[in-house]
């Protein structure tokens, strides 16, 4: 790779679709309560929320330029590590797969690579090699370079199913809870819980392709 060529990583697409349709419950939600109702407040809070939340998980990037990587939060807020700095590399589940640079003389420099695709996160892998070629390298961390996510999977599966299954049945509720108080619509509380859980249902399927 080119050491002045500035390569980013991107939120793979079906994550962005998984959680559109997770969070879709709160647009639904904030539509219904300033078109049907004219709770003007309350309805642009809940699609505020949603889309907080959609952003807090897809708009990041992961910026490879040389021997700098930068890890950008919302397109905005970023924080670069000098790859040269860096003795260890591996991967933790926190629950989700976790990136974690080791330097000798800052703290770690970690970020969530589950949102990337597989090809994303195996050229991020490749380019720390390139440009920390001293730096130890754990055992998922060199597969996941392969692109065999093989390890990382089973590491978290469980972890993560867990606390997406909590998740979704906490954001159900809370979104059940503004609904009925909005609308007071057995429909669409029936139509809510479809929604989460057909949204549980496509990631656990999605982890299990894996």
């Amino acid at each position: 790779m080119n050491g002045q060529k500035r390569v980013t990583i991107y939120v793979a697409f079906a994550t962005i679709v998984i959680f559109i349709v997770l969070y879709s419950p709160f647009w639904i939600c904030g539509g219904l309560a300033i078109f049907k109702h004219q709770n003007y407040s309350g309805g642009f809070s809940a699609l505020a929320l949603g889309l907080f939340f959609l952003f807090y998980i897809c708009a990041n990037t992961v910026c490879l330029k040389g021997k700098k990587l930068t890890y950008n939060m919302f397109f905005l807020f970023g924080r670069s590590i000098d790859l040269e700095t860096v003795t260890k590399v591996k991967v933790a589940a926190n629950p989700a797969p976790t990136l974690v640079l080791q330097s000798k003389h800052s703290k770690p420099f970690k970020f969530v690579i589950k949102p990337f695709s597989r090809a994303g996160v195996a050229l991020i892998i490749n380019h720390i090699k390139l440009h920390a070629p001293n730096a130890e390298f754990d055992k998922i961390s060199t597969e996941l370079g392969r692109g065999d996510f093989t390890s990382v999977t089973r590491e978290t599966i469980r972890a993560e199913n867990l606390f997406q299954l909590f998740g979704t049945v906490i954001g159900t509720m809370i979104v059940l809870g503004l609904a009925r108080a909005a609308t007071h619509s057995a429909l669409l509380t029936a139509g809510i819980i479809v929604v989460a859980v057909l949204a549980f249902m496509i990631m656990v399927s999605r982890r299990r392709k894996k």
